[in-house]
C-alpha cells in the first residue's frame, strides 16, 4: 500500500489542516485533482468534477484510467515523466470535446511529494480557456480592419491640412486693425478647435481645479458626449471612467505643481464600449501670458494607431515636405547639437533672414533674452526625454532689430532603430493675437471691476439670447460663488417666483428674455430663492441694445435688491399680528402668567398677571401693578422671590423652580419657569412667569418615592438570595460533573498509556525478529511471498511505530485535559487553600480550547500570556476559576460577533487576540488583566454590566448571572475588585484584584 499522508502533525491542529487542504481544494475556481502514483484519485475540486462531467460519481480511489478508457496515450506519457519528477504545461492546446466541437485547454501537471521527500503521486491543473481563444482571434481580426481604416482616415487628414493651411493662410493675410485682429482671435480659436477635431490624438485642456475647458471631438466621444462643448466645467470624477479617475488627477496634480510636462507616458482609458485600453499620454502645464500656470494641456492616442502613423509618415515624408514648403507657418529642424540643419522659405517672410544666413548656426541668438531660459529648458526636456514639445511661446529677434512673438511645437526625428537624429519644430507668428489678446484682457478686467463694484446685479445676453455678461452680486443673488459652474448651467441651483414669492415665474416672463424679446422692462418685481443663500425680492429693469445699423446686439437687465424693503413691512406686519396672538394665551390659557419689571438699580416690580393669576393670589392685576415681592409675599418669602430673580438675570436664560408661597395665610406649592427678556443692548429689562399649582403632585410625588425605597429594598434582598443559591447550586453540580468525568476518563486512559509502552516494546521486539527473518531467508517461499504483496509489508513496518506514536501522543493529551478538568473543579480539596493563579487560568484555557481554535471562516484566537512572579494566593480556588471562565467566554463571544461582521481579509489583516497580564501590586494584593481587541463594551452597557440577569446576548444565549456572579465571587467572597475599562472599537479590559490572604 502507498501512504497518502500529506506532511501533517498527528494532533488536533493537523486535523484541522486536513479539512481546510481538502476545503480549499474543493472550492477552488480552478480544475484541481491530485493522484497518487498508480494515478488513483486522492482530491478532487468541484470545477473539477463539473468540467468533466463527474458531479455524481465517487471518484475517490477510482482509476483515472478507467473513469476515462479513452485517454489519449500522450496524456498517459505526460503523467508517467511527471511521476519520475518531471513538471509539464502548456498554456494553449486544443482538444475534442464530447460534442466533436474544439475546446482550447491551459494545463500543468507535477508531482508532489510525502514527508520523506519521495514522490507520492501527482497534481493536475486545467482550465478552460476557449472563450480567451475566441476574443483574442476576434481581436486579431478587428486590429486588421482597424488598420485599413486608420490608413484611410490619414488619406482623408492630408487634404483636409492642405486645406486647412490654406485657409490659415488667407486669414492672417486679412488682419489690418484692431477690431479686425479681435474678430480674427475668435476666428482662430474656432479654427483651432477645428485643428484639434481633426487630429488623430484626443486633445484636452483644464484649468487648475481641474475641469476640463475644452476637448476635441475625439476625447468628446471617447468621455460618450454629444460635443466637445458639454465637457466645459466638468472633472474626471463625472465621466465615464471616474472609477479611476484619482490615476488622472494624481498626474494633474504633478504636473501643475512640478511645472514639468510629462511626455509619452502609458496609462488606461474606459473606451465607449467599456473596454480598458492603454493609451500613450502626454500633459504640459497651461499657461497664460505672465507664464503663470493656468490648467493642464494633454493628448492621448492609442499606441498601436501611433506605430503605425509613424510607418505611414515615413512612407509619405515627400509628400510632406512639399506640404512644409507651401505652409503658412514656418518650420524648421536642428541637430543633437543644437544648430539649425533645415529652415523653411517662411523664415524669410516672418523674420527677414535668408535661411543659409542661420543654417548650421545655433538658434539661441534669435530668442529674446527674457525667453531663453524657458526655450533653453524645452529643448533640455526635449533632448532628456525624446518627447514632444508643444505650445511654446517666445519672443523671436527679426533681422531689423524688432522682436516678434511667436508659438512652435517641438518633435524628436527618429532614424534606423528609432534613435534620435535631430529635432524638427513648427512656428508660427502670434504677434497680432498677443496685442490684442493684451488689450481684450485689459478692457475686460477693467469692465468686470467696474460691474463687480455695483450693488445692483447686472446681466446681459448676446445677439442668440446666450449670456454673457454678470457680475458679483448677480451671483450672490442666484446664490452661486465665484469658483461655481458657468451661468448656463445656473438653473438647477434657484427658483424664480412672481411678487408674492409663491407663484413660479414661467420662462417668458423672466425680465431678460423680455427685454430681449424687446420689451422696455421697468422695475418689475420678483423673488429668487436660490438653493444656497436667503431668498431675495428684486426690482428688475432693462432692455434690448442695438448697433448702428439697427442690429440686436443683445439685452441687458439691472436687477436693485429691495429684500429688506419687503422684510420690515412683513415684520410690521407679523409684529401686529405676533400681539394680537400672545394676547389671546395672555388671557386664555389655564395656568398663571405674570410680568415683572426689572429696573437699572436691580430692583424688581410686578407690571402685570392673568385671570388665572387673579384667582391664584386673591387680588386683582389692578392690585399688584407696581408693587415690590416684598409688598406681595412679605419680607422673608419675597426676599427668597427676589434670589431666584437675581439668578434668573445672572444666567440669562428660562428657570424654573418649585416654590412655597403663601397666598391669604395659605400655603400652596408651585413650579415656576422664569423667561428673561432681553433688550437691544443686552440688559435683562423684564422677566415673565408661568406658574402651575402642584399641591396635589407634590403628594403623589412623597407617596411614590417612598414605595420606591421600599420596592428597591426587597428587589436587593431578593437578588441577593438568588444570586447566592443559584451560585452555590452551579458550583456544586458543575464540580461534581467535571470530577466525576475527569475520573472517568482518567482510568481507561491510564490503562491505555500503561499498556502502550509495552504494546511498543513487543512490537518492536516482532519487527527484529521478521528482520532477522528476512535477513537469513532472504528467499521466502511463494505463499510467503504473496502474502507480503497482499499487506505490503514494507509499509506495514514503517507505518506501525508511527501509529503507536501517535496513539502515545493522543494519550499525553487526554491526560493534559483531565488534570485540568480537575484543577478547575478543585473538588476534592479544602474550600480555601494556598493555589497558583497561573494553574487556574491555564486549566480554564485548556477547557476553552476549542472555542479558541481557528474556524473555517477565520482563524484561531491568539492568547498572549503575560504572567508576572506572583506568590501562592489563599483563595476559593473553585469559584474564582470560574469566574475566569466567565470572563474568557464572553471575550471570545465578543471576538466571535466581531468576525462574523468582517470579511476573511480583515480578520487576517487584524486577528483576534485575548492578552491575560498578571502582576503583584504590593505585597498583599495581586492583579489580573484580561484584556481583547473586540469592539469594545458601549459605556451605558458598562454601567450595567455586573447587574443581576443583565445581559446584552440573544434569547437563549445567556442568563444575565454570570458576571453578576463573577462580581459578588471577587468582592464579597475574596474582598477583592471587578472592574471593566473599555472603549468603543478599543476593545475591553476586565481587571480583578483580590488579596494575598482571606480575612476569616
Amino acid at each position: 500500500m502507498q501512504s497518502t499522508e500529506l506532511n501533517l502533525e498527528s494532533n488536533g491542529e493537523g486535523t484541522d489542516q486536513t479539512a481546510l487542504l481538502r476545503s480549499f481544494v474543493e472550492h477552488s475556481p480552478a480544475a484541481i485533482a491530485m493522484f497518487d502514483r498508480n494515478v488513483h484519485y486522492l482530491l478532487a475540486s468541484r470545477r473539477w468534477l463539473e468540467d468533466y462531467g463527474l458531479v455524481d460519481r465517487a471518484i475517490i480511489g477510482q482509476s483515472h484510467y478507467n473513469l476515462f478508457p479513452d485517454l489519449p496515450q500522450h496524456w498517459k506519457a505526460i503523467h508517467q515523466r511527471c511521476l519520475a519528477g518531471a513538471i509539464e504545461r502548456s498554456d494553449e492546446e486544443a482538444v475534442t470535446n464530447a460534442e466533436g466541437t474544439i475546446d482550447w485547454l491551459k494545463w500543468e501537471v507535477r508531482p508532489w511529494h510525502d514527508r520523506a521527500g519521495a514522490i507520492g503521486g501527482i497534481i493536475i491543473f486545467a482550465e478552460l480557456i476557449t472563450e480567451q481563444k475566441q476574443r483574442a482571434l476576434a481581436l486579431q481580426q478587428a486590429n486588421a480592419e482597424l488598420e485599413a481604416r486608420i490608413k484611410a482616415r490619414n488619406a482623408e487628414l492630408e487634404q483636409t491640412i492642405e486645406q486647412l493651411q490654406q485657409e490659415i493662410w488667407e486669414r492672417h493675410a486679412a488682419l489690418r486693425d484692431r477690431e479686425q485682429a479681435e474678430r480674427e482671435l475668435r476666428e482662430s480659436k474656432r479654427l483651432l478647435q477645428l485643428v484639434f477635431d481633426l487630429l488623430p490624438q484626443r486633445v484636452f485642456w483644464k484649468d487648475r481645479d481641474f475641469r476640463y475647458l475644452g476637448c476635441n471631438k475625439l476625447f468628446a466621444q471617447d468621455a460618450q458626449l454629444e460635443s466637445p462643448e458639454h465637457i466645459i466645467g466638468k472633472d474626471d470624477f463625472e465621466l465615464i471612467w471616474k472609477d479611476i479617475a484619482h490615476l488622472y488627477r494624481t498626474d494633474d496634480t504633478a504636473v501643475i505643481q512640478n511645472n514639468l510636462s510629462r511626455i509619452n507616458y502609458e496609462e488606461s482609458l474606459i473606451k465607449e464600449d467599456g473596454v480598458v485600453n492603454w493609451v500613450r499620454t502626454s500633459k504640459t502645464p497651461l499657461r497664460d501670458e505672465t507664464g503663470a500656470i493656468v490648467g493642464v494641456f494633454g493628448t492621448y492616442e492609442d499606441i498601436t494607431d501611433y506605430k503605425q502613423a509613424q510607418i505611414a509618415l515615413a512612407e509619405s515624408e515627400a509628400k510632406f515636405r512639399r506640404l512644409v514648403e507651401d505652409a503658412s507657418d514656418y518650420i524648421f529642424a536642428i541637430s543633437t547639437e543644437g544648430t539649425f540643419t533645415y529652415i523653411s522659405p517662411q523664415f524669410t517672410r516672418f523674420f527677414g533672414y535668408e535661411p543659409d544666413e542661420f543654417l548650421g548656426k545655433p538658434f539661441t541668438p534669435l530668442v529674446h533674452p527674457n525667453d531663453l531660459a524657458l526655450c533653453s529648458a524645452a529643448y533640455q526636456r526635449l533632448i532628456e526625454t525624446g518627447q514632444n514639445e508643444a505650445g511654446l511661446e517666445f519672443r523671436h529677434q527679426c533681422k531689423d532689430g524688432s522682436w516678434r512673438w511667436v508659438i512652435s511645437n517641438l518633435s524628436p526625428i527618429r532614424g534606423v532603430a528609432d534613435a534620435i537624429t535631430g529635432y524638427q519644430g513648427i512656428l508660427r507668428d502670434i504677434s497680432d493675437r498677443k496685442e490684442a489678446e493684451a488689450a481684450l484682457q485689459k478692457e475686460q478686467v477693467f469692465l468686470k471691476t467696474v460691474l463687480d463694484h455695483l450693488a445692483d446685479g447686472i446681466v446681459a445676453c448676446d445677439e442668440t439670447g446666450r449670456l454673457t455678461l454678470f457680475n458679483r452680486a448677480t451671483r450672490e443673488f442666484h446664490g452661486v460663488s465665484e469658483a461655481a459652474l458657468p451661468a448656463d448651467q445656473w438653473a438647477p441651483y434657484f427658483s424664480l417666483y412672481h411678487a408674492d414669492g409663491k407663484t413660479p415665474m414661467q420662462t417668458q416672463d423672466i425680465p431678460l428674455l423680455r427685454a430681449f424679446e424687446g420689451e422696455i422692462v421697468h422695475n418689475v418685481e420678483m423673488v429668487i430663492a436660490p438653493e444656497y443663500g436667503e431668498t431675495r425680492t428684486l426690482l428688475a429693469s432693462g432692455q434690448a441694445f442695438f448697433d448702428q445699423n439697427g442690429h440686436k446686439l443683445g439685452a441687458v437687465v439691472a436687477m436693485h435688491d429691495i429684500t429688506a424693503q419687503r422684510d420690515r413691512e412683513q415684520a410690521e406686519a407679523q409684529l401686529q399680528e405676533q400681539e394680537q396672538f400672545l394676547r389671546s394665551i395672555y388671557d386664555g390659557v389655564n395656568c398663571s402668567i405674570f410680568v415683572i419689571d426689572r429696573c437699572e438699580n436691580g430692583e424688581y416690580y410686578y407690571a402685570s398677571h392673568n385671570h388665572i393669576s387673579e384667582n391664584l393670589m386673591g387680588r386683582l392685576s389692578a392690585e399688584v401693578e407696581g408693587k415690590t415681592p416684598a409688598d406681595l409675599f412679605g419680607a422673608t418669602e419675597g426676599a427668597l422671590v427676589c434670589q431666584v430673580l437675581d439668578r434668573c438675570v445672572a444666567i440669562r436664560t428660562a428657570l424654573t423652580t418649585e416654590e412655597i408661597l403663601t397666598f391669604g395665610g395659605k400655603t400652596i406649592w408651585v413650579m415656576t419657569t422664569f423667561n428673561p427678556l432681553i433688550d437691544q443692548d443686552g440688559h435683562v429689562h423684564r422677566i415673565v412667569g408661568t406658574s402651575f399649582n402642584i399641591n396635589e403632585l407634590k403628594q403623589a410625588e412623597a407617596q411614590l418615592k417612598q414605595q420606591a425605597v421600599d420596592l428597591e429594598h426587597a428587589l436587593q434582598e431578593l437578588q441577593r438570595t438568588q444570586t447566592q443559591m443559584v451560585q452555590s447550586e452551579k458550583m456544586s453540580s458543575l464540580g461534581q460533573l467535571v470530577a466525576g468525568v475527569a475520573h472517568e476518563i482518567n482510568n481507561p486512559v491510564n490503562f491505555i498509556y500503561g499498556n502502550l509502552l509495552h504494546a511498543n516494546e513487543y512490537t518492536q521486539d516482532l519487527l527484529s525478529l521478521l528482520a532477522l527473518y528476512q535477513q537469513h531467508y532472504p528467499n521466502p517461499d511463494a505463499a510467503i511471498r504473496d502474502e507480503i504483496d497482499a499487506i505490503d509489508l514494507d509499509f506495514l513496518m514503517a507505518d506501525l511505530p508511527k501509529l503507536l506514536t501517535s496513539m502515545k501522543v493522543g494519550a499525553d493529551r487526554i491526560q493534559k485535559i483531565v488534570a485540568s478538568l480537575r484543577s478547575f473543579s478543585r473538588l476534592d480539596e479544602a474550600e480555601v487553600k494556598d493555589v497558583d493563579i497561573h494553574e487556574g487560568i491555564d486549566s480554564t484555557l485548556m477547557i476553552l480550547h476549542n472555542r479558541l481554535k481557528s474556524k473555517s471562516e477565520y482563524p484561531a484566537i491568539q492568547i498572549v500570556k503575560e504572567y508576572g512572579i506572583l506568590p501562592k494566593i489563599e483563595c476559593y480556588a473553585g469559584q474564582l476559576n470560574q469566574v475566569f471562565m466567565n470572563i474568557l467566554s464572553n471575550a471570545i463571544d465578543a471576538l466571535d460577533e466581531q468576525n462574523q461582521q468582517r470579511s476573511p481579509a480583515e480578520v487576517a489583516a487584524h486577528p483576534s487576540v485575548i492578552t491575560i497580564q498578571t502582576t503583584a501590586i504590593d505585597d498583599e494584593t495581586v492583579a489580573i488583566h484580561i484584556t481583547d481587541n473586540g469592539p469594545g463594551i458601549p459605556e451605558a452597557v458598562q454601567k450595567r454590566l455586573f447587574d443581576p440577569f443583565f445581559t446584552t446576548k440573544a434569547v437563549g444565549k445567556g442568563t444575565g448571572m454570570g458576571m453578576s456572579i463573577s462580581h459578588q465571587v471577587v468582592t464579597e467572597r475574596h474582598k477583592g475588585r471587578l472592574k471593566c475599562l473599555s472603549r468603543p472599537e478599543q476593545g475591553a479590559t476586565f481587571v480583578i484584584e483580590i488579596p494575598t490572604r482571606q480575612v476569616r
